[in-house]
């Protein structure tokens, strides 16, 4: 029997004549194709739950970028290639009247520019107006009814008097004080839409940089959409690695990609796609992927607000190192006997996987086996920002109590399916982890600890406790969660203020790279 073929392409040239709109084509050469080509992801990062149907969609009514016809070749190729989507592109508005939007399940708004549902610019008569309000109100419905949106560069240069696309796009386009080669930070590590990138050295790229400052009075009372509270930001500028000085943001927050929910829709959005050549670099390509099946559904990703720029909360910080990687200077134990605890290095035993071999000497803080006595700083601590890397054996059981009072679990939880509140991230007995980001026993792991300390007046408490945010492995397992009282097997302090100990007397568990950030007063 023959087998008839029909590539993705023309289904979607079919699909687009199906819903009614008009197609947009526009020569791109062969040379460029062949680099597109090359570059784009091999396979999809998730599987499609079904047939999906892409708008790409292009009008401009402000400035128009020149890479327009690239980026939407390279989209409509990585739907061919990779049968992830089928994308159709389009300048027609009338591609966001009901009947024809009903038939995608994402829109791709590539490089749009003003009021780019409008079919001019100027004037519009009474029925242009309301046709205009219409096709609002049914790209609104469309992300809040579950299907998504993927901005590209200039999608936040649009819609200027329209609010609620500013907040559903995430910000508004507020100047490009650079076009040179800037250093990226991985905002999110371990997220499935920055897997591609290295997390520890970022990644480096040439483009039209755009900033999301503060708008002149003007525009709704100088009203700026981006928000850390409202997004999870992947990427921004790397502050540390270059001069920020020309930005017009006082907290040198300078965001590049990012994603959120909005209704039961989603949204994602990157800067990068101002130049040709960001459509054919392999890994932005997989980034716009991973992008594209999160807004599609495909592909599940934490999209919880990240909260304030780590370089604002810097501002009056100072860091804290109170392991030295030597000796136990500044470390007290809980009992005077009976203590494992000693410095040097340490790995999962190649055999007897539940114990560690240990060599004495420098860099870590190892316990060394079961059954002794926890340890904790000689300094204490209020409000706090805790990182560290931690090493379990197989079926290994210790604890980070913030304050010697608070339990964030550590155990090897790996290959669990439902977490528990004694799994590894828990708060121990009271809020299971809200996902499993534990690794393999005997791989390195990291927390991240954002603790707000109980409050006093006089004795009496006016607030608890509250973990803002833990990240293990750069993933949130707890997010703005409460802490009543102590945890079982705490040290014994008044709350408000205390040191970070580490529970010993339940397995072997190796710490290192401790630091902890403080307000400096």
């Amino acid at each position: 029997m023959r087998r008839l073929t029909v590539t993705l392409l023309t289904l979607g040239m079919l699909f687009a004549l199906r819903t009614g709109g008009t197609l947009y084509a526009q020569d791109v050469s062969a040379d460029v194709i062949a680099k597109i080509s090359d570059a784009l992801p091999d396979k999809t990062y998730a599987d499609p739950q079904k047939d999906r149907h892409v708008l790409i969609y292009s009008k401009t009514l402000g400035f128009r970028h020149g890479s327009i016809p690239t980026g939407a070749k390279a989209f409509q190729m990585m739907g061919e290639k990779t049968r992830a989507f089928t994308a159709v592109h389009s300048e027609d508005p009338a591609m966001f009247d009901q009947d024809k939007l009903d038939q995608f399940d994402a829109i791709v708004m590539l490089n749009v520019t003003g009021d780019c549902l409008a079919p001019k610019n100027g004037e519009l008569s009474d029925e242009e107006k309301a046709t205009l309000e219409t096709r609002k109100a049914n790209l609104e419905s469309f992300v809040k009814s579950g299907k998504g949106i993927l901005g590209v560069h200039s999608a936040t240069d649009a819609f200027y008097s329209w609010k609620t696309y500013g907040d559903m796009m995430g910000g508004w386009f507020t100047g490009h004080p650079w076009h040179t080669d800037v250093p990226l930070k991985i905002d999110a590590p371990n997220h499935p839409l920055t897997q591609m990138f290295d997390a520890e050295n970022g990644f480096d790229i040439k483009d039209e940089i755009y900033q999301f400052a503060p708008r002149g009075q003007a525009s709704f009372d100088g009203y700026q959409p981006y928000n850390r509270d409202k997004l999870k930001v992947l990427l921004s500028l790397n502050t540390a690695k270059f001069d920020v000085s020309a930005g017009a943001r006082n907290d040198a927050d300078y965001a590049i990609s990012w994603c959120r929910e909005f209704g039961d829709g989603r949204v994602f959005y990157s800067v990068l796609g101002h130049n040709d050549f960001i459509f054919f670099n392999p890994t932005v390509l997989k980034h716009y992927l991973a992008g594209m099946q999160y807004v599609l559904g495909d592909l599940k990703a934490d999209a919880s607000p990240s909260g304030t720029a780590p370089e604002a909360k810097s501002a009056k910080t100072k860091v804290i190192e109170p392991f030295n990687g030597k000796n136990l200077e500044g470390w007290k134990l809980k009992h005077a006997a009976g203590s494992n605890w000693a410095v040097g290095t340490a790995k999962m035993n190649a055999d007897r996987k539940k114990e560690l071999d240990f060599e004495r000497g420098e860099g870590e803080l190892v316990n060394r086996a079961g059954q002794g006595v926890d340890i904790f700083t000689a300094e204490a601590f209020g409000d706090c920002v805790i990182e560290l890397e931690l090493m379990l054996p197989e079926g290994s059981n210790s604890g980070i109590y913030v304050q010697g009072n608070y339990e964030i679990q550590v155990f090897d939880s790996w290959g669990k399916e439902k977490m528990e509140p004694v799994d590894i991230g828990s708060i121990y007995g009271a809020s299971a982890a809200l996902t499993n980001s534990c690794k393999a026993p005997g791989e390195w792991q990291s927390f991240y600890i954002d603790f707000t300390a109980a409050k006093f007046d006089g004795d009496q408490k006016v607030s608890n406790a509250k973990f803002n945010e833990v990240r293990l492995n750069g993933v949130v397992v707890q997010k703005d969660v409460e802490a009543a009282g102590p945890t079982p097997g705490n040290l014994g302090q008044p709350e408000g203020y205390g040191p970070l100990m580490f529970q010993g007397d339940h397995g072997p568990v190796a710490y290192r790279n401790i630091r902890i950030t403080v307000a400096d007063e």
